[in-house]
């Protein structure tokens, strides 16, 4: 039916002589144009199709500016190339869902979205430009890419090439920053220690990326700075010049209610840069990362502020603190008993943590003081593991998972010391996590003998010590070793085990009587429902790094 037409557009160059190569790219491009004037007479009837443009793994095609027109969309499939060498006048959206897209003119496309395994190279211009692969700046150091709109979220990347000299940049209206910048550095030559970059410019730019990859020279340090309309790098130093750089604190602007501080992680210094966020900020996000020098016992205080005393609590109105980035030698920043810089959460605060690697040991406090009460951690999808028995909310409150952690030994102490002082602690899956992905991604891996002395929801549990569950609980395919070390259920408690859709079947389960009660295990086969959150759970994420 026309209505349902979907082309398919093979540009694929065969080995051999450039005559067959231009009359083959000669007699796909009149095909293309052929269906196209087909689709101008029948416009009704082919409104809101999409031209389906593909290229297989190796391969790669040209289609000259001016072939594809009207208001379609298009969709880059296949894991080769394809190339507009000129501007393409369609005003469809352009969905990179495969493979790379090369274009250096102007495209008038509603919008390029950048799909997980796309990428979208260009020094042209584009109108909108959505990040959730990979995007590069094309051709020789010093192009630049323009987008009136740009969003990169948080697992894509943006790379971009420096010289001695120059760089590529990124120039927007308006840039909403994360994920990872990728930085080549030309070949053969260093940059001098000092140099800055001005690598993203525009009107109005909001967040961070989380990390810097330094790609090629790796024995160059990059470090950042940024304001609302710049995101600048720095060359902090090559061979054979490396200087001491000292750890930083970067408070950010306040944008839509949130605040985008970052934390640079170098040599032995404090945290003289850091403000407390006024009561127009619900939402702070302190992302690390790191300068490029080798991290080395602090023996600073860590609350050299900007201010006087210890760095303070957070305001009670921010109700959800993010923590990003790669906080790798994080710990090393404590010395002669002091504690960490991070400052301390109000009550009843949220703390989400959204890291690309764990801290190298697990570190004596994150905050300034303990917890106050009510806090919830939530380890979001795709987090490394933040030792969550290290910034456990001993005043009560919650636990979330959504990416697998694995406690060190004394968790269970602390779990119980919660409840001896009153409070409560249980632990749940992430509302995000699917139940069938439960053994994966809100899996506990345990180090010891544990008691769950509060409810356990729908996360799965892995290792083989012996459990306790002093309160209803339930459980999603549990790993055989913890099914084998065995679940011992208090008196008058049920847990209840489910198996998942497409999981293997459960393991042989061992249970053991409570003395003078009845263990009462239950085995289903249904989903497991998780407990309203109270307040609920933002499921934001950080697109807004």
């Amino acid at each position: 039916m026309p209505n349902k037409l979907l082309l398919y557009v093979f540009l694929t160059f065969l080995k051999g002589g450039a005559m067959s190569k231009k009359i083959l790219l000669q007699s796909v491009i009149n095909k293309i144009i052929a269906v196209l004037i087909c689709a101008w007479f029948c416009s009704g009837a082919f409104a809101a199709q999409y031209l389906n443009i593909a290229s297989d793994a190796g391969d790669a095609g040209v289609i000259p500016g001016n072939v594809i027109l009207g208001d379609a969309g298009v969709r880059k499939i296949g894991e080769g190339d394809i190339v507009f060498p000129d501007g393409q006048p369609y005003t469809g959206p352009t969905d990179i869902l495969e493979g790379t897209l090369i274009n250096d003119g102007t495209m008038l496309s509603s919008s390029v979205n950048v799909a997980s395994r796309g990428t979208f190279r260009s020094a042209g211009i584009v109108t909108r430009l959505v990040n959730d692969g990979s995007v590069e700046t094309g051709g020789a150091v010093g192009n630049f890419l323009t987008a009136a709109e740009y969003v990169q979220h948080s697992l894509s990347a943006l790379s971009i090439k420096v010289s001695p000299a120059d760089s590529d940049y990124l120039e927007v209206e308006t840039g909403s920053l994360g994920g990872v910048l990728k930085v080549y550095i030309e070949p053969g030559s260093y940059p001098s220690g000092g140099t800055i970059y001005r690598i993203v410019r525009g009107d109005a730019i909001t967040g961070l990326f989380r990390s810097i990859v330094n790609v090629n020279m790796a024995d160059v340090a990059l470090s950042y700075s940024y304001d609302a309309s710049n995101y600048y790098l720095t060359v902090m130093g090559g061979v054979p010049y490396v200087p001491l750089t000292a750890t930083v604190y970067n408070p950010g602007l306040v944008s839509n209610s949130s605040r985008h501080d970052a934390i640079v992680v170098g040599n032995a210094g404090g945290f003289e840069g850091f403000t407390v966020p006024d009561s127009s900020c619900k939402t702070l996000h302190i992302t690390f990362m790191q300068s490029g020098t080798n991290v080395e016992q602090n023996y600073l205080l860590t609350n050299a502020y900007t201010g006087s005393g210890d760095i303070p609590y957070l305001p009670h109105t921010i109700k959800d603190l993010w923590l990003a980035g790669d906080p790798t030698g994080f710990d090393t920043l404590v010395g002669g008993g002091y504690q960490f810089a991070l400052p301390t959460p109000a009550a009843h605060t949220t703390i989400h943590f959204l890291l690309t690697r764990a801290p190298t040991t697990s570190p004596l406090t994150w905050f300034q003081g303990a917890l106050p009460v009510g806090c919830r951690l939530v380890v979001e999808p795709g987090s490394a593991d933040p030792y969550i028995n290290t910034v456990l909310p001993l005043n009560g409150g919650r636990i979330i998972i959504g990416a697998p952690v694995a406690p060190a030994i004394g968790f269970s102490s602390l779990l119980a010391g919660i409840q001896t002082a009153g409070y409560h602690c249980p632990v749940q899956r992430h509302p995000s996590v699917p139940v069938g992905e439960a053994s994966s991604k809100a899996l506990i891996t345990l180090a010891e003998t544990t008691t769950f002395p509060d409810p356990v929801s729908g996360i799965s549990l892995t290792g083989s010590y012996a459990t306790r569950f002093n309160a209803t609980s339930d459980l999603v395919d549990p790993d055989a070793d913890s099914a084998e070390a065995g679940f011992t259920v208090g008196e008058g408690n049920i847990l209840t085990i489910f198996r998942s859709r497409g999981h293997a079947p459960l393991p042989a389960i061992s249970s053991y009587l409570v003395p003078g009660g009845t263990s009462n295990i239950v085995i289903a086969l249904n989903a497991v429902a998780l407990p309203k959150l109270s307040p609920p759970l933002l499921l934001s994420s950080c697109e807004c790094d």
